[in-house]
């Protein structure tokens, strides 16, 4: 098994899990429309998605110490598959939220096990241009999926989508059971799962990472997530073009992403992320604010940008916190508190935006990703420390 072959099957699996999170946002207009409820309510499902993602998360990084990632990615793509069938037959918006819950089950075992992978294949010297480019795929996500995704959309409808995503989930498992053979973890667990993860609490490094997950993905996703129906709504926008936004914006993501990452094996993973972290927060600021089309696309690709440029490096960083032994669990709970950070700010984006609008729901966002920064300053690098659980 090459590199190569690792990175592009990582890439793989996180693109299907990432796509399929993000269309919700310029599907949401016409599932509203077409099961006859509130934008608002709709997402709530998100905020569905994320919890059940970080209670799989929780439950898989632990047992992936023992078990190993592989088993772990085969389960979930053959779940992801089933589930989006159930999402695309769903009547209505009982059904939807069940589908769309346990399809966020099957998006916490990809996320968990793809990058814990990743940290135990790739060294630390290596991995922040590694990290970059696997990351490529939450953007790719955004840019070709999305795009793909919209434009299938308008043209036979949002069930048709996730008919494509199951068959997306297929391919994947297919792909991860005959070229991904499983790792031996070295070390073992010497401590429950409650010890385990209580402990990462108790290292000042490990904490700030968590509290770091947190904050950047609640603050993404919480700005992401209505600027579908507010582009529909302000701009009249229709679906397909609110696809060639993602596109548009997420252009620049294919450099940002590897450039960063390739810089932060030469420098400091911490600076890069914090560079990419002050612009992304004066970008979501600046977004509400700009005119159609020039202005908002060149507003948006900076958006983009800036989260690839920070995302590799975050990843690269967090992964080497704790040894391989750990490194599910740890993965684990940090992913968990990334959606618990989405279900968070996603609600909150959901209550600014029905009583202030979309520059309050900005302007919010903006102020958690600042706050983030504090806490990756709180990190050790390990060329700062002689031990990763510093």
């Amino acid at each position: 098994m090459t590199e190569r072959t690792v990175l592009v099957l990582l890439f793989i699996i996180l693109f299907i899990g990432v796509a399929d999170n993000q269309l919700i946002s310029p599907l949401l207009p016409m599932i509203s429309a077409s099961i006859q409820t509130s934008a608002a309510r709709l997402g709530r499902i998100v905020t569905a998605y994320a919890l059940a993602a970080a209670v799989a998360s929780l439950i898989i990084g632990y047992l992936s110490d023992i078990k190993g990632r592989v088993i772990f990615l085969r389960l979930a793509a053959f779940i992801f598959a089933i589930v989006s069938i159930i999402t695309a037959l769903a009547p209505g918006y009982n059904t939807l939220l069940l589908s769309r819950t346990m399809t966020g089950m099957a998006a916490g075992a990809f996320s968990t096990c793809a990058i814990s992978f990743a940290g135990d294949y790739f060294p630390y010297e290596k991995r922040g241009l590694a990290m970059g480019i696997i990351s490529t795929s939450y953007f790719a996500a955004v840019t070709i999926g999305v795009v793909a995704g919209t434009q299938l959309a308008g043209s036979y409808g949002w069930r048709a989508v996730y008919y494509g995503l199951a068959l997306l989930g297929l391919i994947a498992f297919a792909l991860v059971m005959r070229y991904l053979p499983e790792q031996q973890i070295k070390g073992s667990k010497s401590v429950g799962v409650f010890a385990s993860y209580l402990s990462f609490f108790n290292r000042r490094s490990t904490c700030a990472g968590i509290i770091v997950s947190f904050l950047f993905s609640g603050g993404l996703v919480g700005f992401i997530t209505y600027l579908g129906d507010w582009l529909s709504r302000t701009f009249q926008i229709k679906t397909q073009t609110i696809g060639i936004v993602f596109l548009i914006g997420g252009l620049a993501t294919f450099v940002a992403a590897p450039v960063a990452g390739k810089l932060s094996d030469r420098v400091s993973k911490k600076s890069v992320i914090i560079i990419g972290n002050i612009i992304l927060a004066a970008g979501f600021a600046v977004v509400p604010y700009l005119n159609w089309p020039g202005a908002l696309l060149a507003g948006f690709s900076l958006v983009s940008a800036a989260a690839a440029f920070r995302q590799g490096p975050l990843q690269a960083l967090t992964t080497e916190l704790i040894g391989a032994s750990e490194r599910g669990a740890y993965i684990a709970v940090r992913n968990t508190a990334s959606q618990l950070g989405i279900a968070s700010f996603v609600l909150v984006s959901g209550l600014c935006y029905e009583a202030y609008g979309y520059a309050a729901v900005a302007l919010a966002m903006a102020a958690v990703t600042l706050l983030a920064t504090v806490f990756v300053l709180i990190i050790k690098e390990p060329d700062e420390s002689n031990s990763p659980t510093a």
